[in-house]
Parts: C-alpha cells; sequence; structure tokens
C-alpha cells in the first residue's frame, strides 16, 4: 500500500452509528486530576480495558473499548458542564460524588403496531401493487405474521426486505435481521443450545437467530443484554424442516410464552410480554427472551416446491397470512402483453429497471415479452429473472443481439426447468422460435437458435431430446 519503512498496515473500520457533539469535549476535561480518586479504580480493574493509564493519559491503541458505567457516567457529568449536552440513547445517574452509578437503559415499548402503514418502493413494480400493499397492512394490523409464496423471481425478497426496512423506521422495532433457511436447520440454529463455555469450563447456553431477534447478549457473562425488537426475515422458508427448526416458536406466534429446556442463571424463557410493568420487571434477567405484540416474522416461500408447502403442519400454518406474489398476466384477448416491457411506458418493469434504452434496440422489447409468454406456458417464472435476461444482454458485445439471447436463456432459465419431462422440455425449446400474436397486431418470434438451444439442453438435463421415451 506504499507505506513507509517502519509504518504498518492498519484497518479501517467505519462506524455505522455515532453521536457528534455540538461542541467538542477535551479529554483533559474528563482525565483531570480531580477526578483521579473515580478513574484509577476504573484503570485498576481486571474487568475493563480503559483509555487511559495510571498517570491519566491516554492509552495507545486503547481508544475503542468498552466504557464501564461509572466512566460513562463521569463522562456524561464534564459533558454536561463543559458543552450543555447529555450522552445520547441512556440515562445515566450518579449516586452522591463517590463512584457508584448505575446506567439505566430505556425499557422498550410492550405497544402493538398502531395502524401500519407501507408503501411498495418505486423499486419495484408489481401490476397489482395496491391489492398486495392492502394485503399486507391488513395482516400486520390484524397481528398476523406474514409469507410470501410466489414462483421465482417475482420480488417476493425484495417485498419481505423492504416490509422490514419499513418496519425498523417504527418506534416500536428497533431493526430486523435478514436470514436464509437451510435444510439443515435445527432447533439449534435457530433457538439455540449448549455450547462450550468461554471460560474453558463445561458447557453453557447460546441463543442463537430468533432470541437474538427479542435481546442482545451482555457485555460479560451472567449481564443482561438491552432488549429489543427486531423483525425476523427469513427468505425461502421452505428449505428447512419447518417443525424440526420451529418447534419452541409455535406457541409465541400464537402469543403464548415458553419455557426452553435450558438453565444459565435461571430457567431460559421466550416470554410474551404485552404489560409495560412486566417488561420493566424481567429487563434485568438475562434469561428471559420478551417478545411483544409489534415483533413479526416474515418469510418468503418459493411455490415450485408444493411437497414442502403442504408438509408444513396446519400448527405453523394458521400463524400466518400467505400473500401471493404471481407472475402478472402476460396476455390479453388480444395477444401477447408487450405494455409490461414497452421502453416509452411510464409505470411498467422497463421504467423501473432503468432498461429503457435496452428494449429499444430492434424488437427486443416484443421478443422478450413473447419468450416471458412462451416460458410461462410450461413453467413460471418471474420478472426477476426477465431482468437478469436483460442485464446480460445489454453486457454482451451488441453485434451478437441473437446469441446473447439464446444464452441468457440457457444460462439463467434452464436452472428454472429441472424436473420437466423430456417431451415437455422439447416441447418448450421448440416452441421458443416460433411467432407470437402481440397485442399490438404484429406476429413476433424471438431471435433465439434452436440447434443451439436443443444441444445445450442435451447437455445441462443429460437427455436425449430425440428419444421416445
Amino acid at each position: 500500500m506504499g507505506l513507509d519503512r517502519g509504518e504498518r498496515p492498519a484497518y479501517k473500520v467505519p462506524l455505522e452509528e455515532y453521536h457528534e457533539f455540538a461542541s467538542p469535549l477535551a479529554v483533559n476535561d474528563v482525565l483531570h486530576p480531580k477526578y483521579e480518586q473515580r478513574l484509577l479504580p476504573l484503570q485498576d480493574s481486571k474487568e475493563y480495558n480503559v483509555v487511559f493509564n495510571k498517570n491519566l493519559n491516554l492509552n495507545q491503541g486503547a481508544y475503542c473499548t468498552e466504557v464501564p458505567d461509572e466512566f460513562a457516567a463521569l463522562i456524561d457529568e464534564v459533558l454536561q458542564e463543559e458543552v450543555g449536552e447529555e450522552l445520547p440513547l441512556e440515562t445515566i445517574e450518579v449516586s452522591g460524588t463517590g463512584t457508584t452509578t448505575t446506567t439505566t437503559s430505556s425499557t422498550p415499548s410492550t405497544a402493538n403496531l398502531d395502524d401500519f402503514s407501507f408503501t411498495i418502493p418505486e423499486y419495484l413494480y408489481f401490476d397489482d401493487r395496491d391489492r398486495i400493499r392492502r394485503q399486507v397492512e391488513a395482516a400486520l394490523n390484524s397481528g398476523k405474521n406474514i409469507i410470501f409464496t410466489g414462483p421465482p423471481g417475482t420480488g417476493k425478497t425484495e417485498l419481505a426486505t423492504a416490509l422490514g426496512e419499513t418496519a425498523a423506521q417504527r418506534e416500536a422495532v428497533d431493526d430486523y435481521v435478514f436470514t436464509t433457511a437451510t435444510s439443515d436447520w435445527t432447533s439449534f440454529d435457530t433457538i439455540g443450545g449448549h455450547v462450550p463455555a468461554d471460560d474453558g469450563n463445561g458447557i453453557e447456553f447460546q441463543p442463537r437467530i430468533f432470541l437474538n431477534c427479542f435481546r442482545e447478549e451482555g457485555i460479560s457473562p451472567g449481564e443482561p443484554g438491552e432488549i429489543v425488537n427486531e423483525w425476523l426475515v427469513i427468505d425461502e422458508l421452505n428449505r428447512s424442516d419447518i417443525d424440526k427448526a420451529f418447534g419452541e416458536l409455535f406457541s409465541v406466534l400464537s402469543g403464548d410464552s415458553v419455557e426452553l429446556p435450558y438453565r444459565r442463571d435461571n430457567q431460559v424463557e421466550i416470554r410474551w410480554v404485552d404489560d409495560q410493568e412486566e417488561m420493566e420487571s424481567i429487563a434485568s434477567n438475562p434469561d428471559i427472551f420478551p417478545v411483544t405484540p409489534a415483533w413479526r416474522l416474515i418469510g418468503t416461500m418459493n411455490t415450485y416446491d408444493k411437497a414442502s408447502l403442504y408438509e408444513m403442519s396446519y400448527a405453523f400454518m394458521r400463524r400466518f397470512n400467505f400473500i401471493r406474489i404471481p407472475v402478472p398476466d402476460l396476455a390479453t384477448e388480444d395477444g401477447v402483453r408487450t405494455d409490461l416491457l414497452d421502453p416509452d411506458g411510464d409505470n411498467n418493469f422497463a421504467a423501473v429497471w432503468g432498461l429503457e434504452d435496452l428494449l429499444t434496440t430492434g424488437d427486443l422489447a416484443k421478443e422478450m415479452a413473447v419468450l416471458w409468454y412462451k416460458l410461462n406456458q410450461h413453467r413460471k417464472i418471474g420478472p426477476s429473472i426477465v431482468m437478469d435476461m436483460l442485464e446480460y444482454i445489454q453486457a454482451y458485445e451488441p453485434a451478437y443481439r441473437s446469441e446473447a439471447l439464446t444464452d441468457a436463456v440457457v444460462s439463467m432459465v434452464f436452472p428454472q426447468l429441472e424436473g420437466m419431462r423430456p417431451r415437455e422440455l422439447e416441447s418448450l425449446i421448440l416452441s421458443l422460435t416460433d411467432g407470437e400474436a402481440v397485442d399490438t397486431g404484429e406476429t413476433v418470434a424471438p431471435s433465439v437458435s434452436e440447434d443451439d438451444l436443443r444441444v445445450h439442453a442435451e447437455d445441462f438435463f443429460d437427455i436425449d431430446l430425440s428419444d421416445d421415451d
């Protein structure tokens, strides 16, 4: 990196959140001899790695450290005296002039969502966006969790993420956590389980994905971490063995509490809390993970895997509202719809994706509309896959447009066709070069190579498309 001799590489870590004072607070105003009796015991403590030494000078290399409550209280005092501000986010109480201090974090509210409203982002286009919005708002305001269902590429993941981002702006919600389910998930991955203790002495319970949405881990073992309300967004929910991975959460999703088969200082418990006094009473118990009425689980599910869908227990399914995100209607009585990809349209996929210039090339917009329609006669694919194909074509050498379109089908559509019977595959591939009537009164045929598609399909699916079996 062009470092001078004797210099060492370093890491630069941007702060995600910080608070800048209106006026600077001088270090020497805090590390002052008059506060010696309060500072030196912290410097001598083996619990902390503080930023100052016994001479009340800054310790080189220890500037970014955890701050003990006592030190934070002193900083707050000096800040108020010298600058006229208080530390944000916390209230720090100091008892007398001694070193005894307590730090009291604000306790999260147990209120419900209170008329949750949702605006689908402009970067997402849905033919029936208002109806989807109404479904989302009705589900959340009636106390339900949500699973978005539909074929691949219909925008389920983007919609769930946008919903999490909207929720994080509400006062009752701290943030959201995004994760993708796997077939290996068990309750150990989702709820938690026993792991070797940090001190090497036996085992201890460690919370995982779900429980971390309700309470953060304390700085020290046994210390209560901050209570939080972080929504959980799980992509591809049906990849997991639902009952095995979510068992202990069933009751909580219905507003009940459940004791887990683990102990730390106390029995580990997921507790449904809708009373503010109860929330305050359990704030200091690190073994209770409180769930409030404002918490939600948002999932996405690929409806192609119907086996997984119907293997879900009714006990699980009835705790959710299933909101279908379909492929839009691709044809009318007049023929294949071209308005969805019309580069001159103001409110369609072309405008949202910003690919208007590409789609003005020749008849690419109409060809892609016909191609999308033909593919959906055999296997539903959503607009996100069409967008991927167009972006691939845009990056291809312009002189080879037909080749690019063919390769886009092979690389982005073929993986979606797994499981189709050979004859159905052959029927699909042969149909892709046929002309189709579109709603502008023309007949349009996608400029793809049937021979190339056939060769790639036989290699990709390990089949002989000419076989009669």
